[in-house]
């Protein structure tokens, strides 16, 4: 399904659930497939009514009524991402945002395993993990009607099945919950719940007569006021909450080519009779997330002399090369490299590009402690410019502590 820009505003959303709202899509609407047209907890409410005369008692009314209520349904469940497309280096970290959306008639449980990640020219799989695995009782409902209140009141009114919007305090929380409508064009419409009320159930008590659960939305921004064109009788409206999804890459195997991470999630429905239904992302539904891993643009290499063993007394030379690998030169590059607590450095024996360093005035006297010192390559133009393609080298040595 292609989508087209969604229209986003921000908004404050329930902050213990980390951007909880509601979203809505149409039944035509290919992803989540919509299992059912009633919202869960509607009640159905039959009563007969006999009348008859005997010879003793004229006009008598006998009535048996029966109610059942609608079940909650799993469907497939839906999810958008934000952002799509990601470039960053090796062994980094990027994050993605899922809003993960409920399309049932009523509360589900969802569920998201941690994804595995495609990978092309890059070492090993990623790590991936999401903030969040399960994400219980997310409420969803299927519209009756809806009505624009009008350009005075700049707000709409959606009806459902009486008792279906929850108890006061829980499910649709007024001021706030926000409300998002998916178009039949993928065009995604945000509004704030401003009101509510639960409806009456019928029954034999008030007639059989039942009253619909109301719903007042305010829009978000520049968000039209909700109508029937958007929002017709039958539109799906679920819950939705957001999972971020934290990403680390690995080692590029092809450098200097780029490598890139797939990552698709499944998301799983059960309802309360334990049935399940799942969906997972696609690129064909724009929500899987491609990130590509660049060759990181400067690389360090230190190395020791000697290598491996040395005595007490002994000197070690340290050699750090800094290479630019980007085709663009760096700027404002600087050096820091603490040392160890068992060696002491030797004074005076800093260079940069064969240069000497000046040694720090007091103590400490080791010029790449602290902060460091400014670098650069041997013929670039200034301080912190290392030439693309060209390197620095810092040489230092220390001596062991006897």
């Amino acid at each position: 399904m292609k989508r087209t820009t969604e229209k986003r505003a921000s908004v404050g959303l329930r902050t213990a659930l980390a951007g909880l709202g509601l979203i809505a899509g149409l039944m035509m609407l290919s992803p989540g497939e919509i299992q059912a047209s009633v919202s869960g907890g509607a009640t159905i409410f039959n009563e007969a009514t006999v009348t008859y005369t005997t010879p003793t008692i004229p006009s008598k009314t006998s009535k048996g009524s029966t109610t059942v209520i609608v079940a909650t349904q799993a469907a497939a469940p839906y999810a958008t991402v934000t952002p799509l497309v990601q470039t960053t280096g090796e062994n980094s970290t990027v994050t993605y945002t899922y809003s993960i959306i409920n399309r049932s008639n009523g509360k589900n449980d969802l569920t998201v395993p941690n994804p595995t990640a495609a990978a092309s020219g890059v070492a090993g799989a990623t790590a991936s993990t999401l903030a969040s695995n399960t994400l219980a009782s997310m409420w969803g409902g299927i519209i009756l009607s809806t009505t624009d209140n009008g350009a005075g009141a700049g707000t709409s009114t959606i009806t459902l099945p009486a008792g279906t919007v929850g108890a006061a305090g829980v499910d649709l929380v007024v001021n706030t919950t926000t409300v998002a409508v998916v178009s039949g064009t993928g065009t995604v419409y945000y509004y704030t719940v401003t009101g509510k009320t639960n409806g009456t159930v019928a029954s034999s008590a008030n007639g059989g007569v039942e009253t619909n659960a109301t719903v007042t939305l305010t829009p978000v921004g520049a968000t039209p006021r909700l109508d029937g064109t958007i929002a017709p009788a039958g539109t799906v409206i679920g819950e939705y909450r957001t999972d971020v999804y934290t990403q680390t890459t690995s080692t590029l195997t092809g450098a200097p080519a780029d490598g890139t991470y797939t990552t698709n999630i499944t998301v799983t429905a059960t309802d309360a009779a334990a049935a399940t239904a799942a969906y997972t992302t696609k690129p064909a539904d724009n929500n899987q997330t491609v990130t590509t891993v660049k060759l990181n643009p400067v690389s360090v290499t230190k190395t020791a002399n000697p290598l491996t063993t040395v005595k007490p007394g002994g000197t070690i030379t340290y050699t750090v090369v800094v290479t630019n690998n980007s085709s663009s030169d760096t700027t404002a590059a600087t050096i820091a490299d603490p040392l160890s607590p068992y060696v002491t450095y030797t004074n005076g024996t800093t260079t940069l590009n064969g240069g000497a360093v000046a040694d720090n005035v007091g103590i400490p006297k080791f010029p790449l402690s602290g902060a460091g010192i400014s670098i650069k390559s041997p013929a670039s133009s200034g301080a912190g410019i290392i030439s693309a393609g060209a390197s620095a080298t810092i040489v230092y040595q220390v001596t062991v502590n006897p």
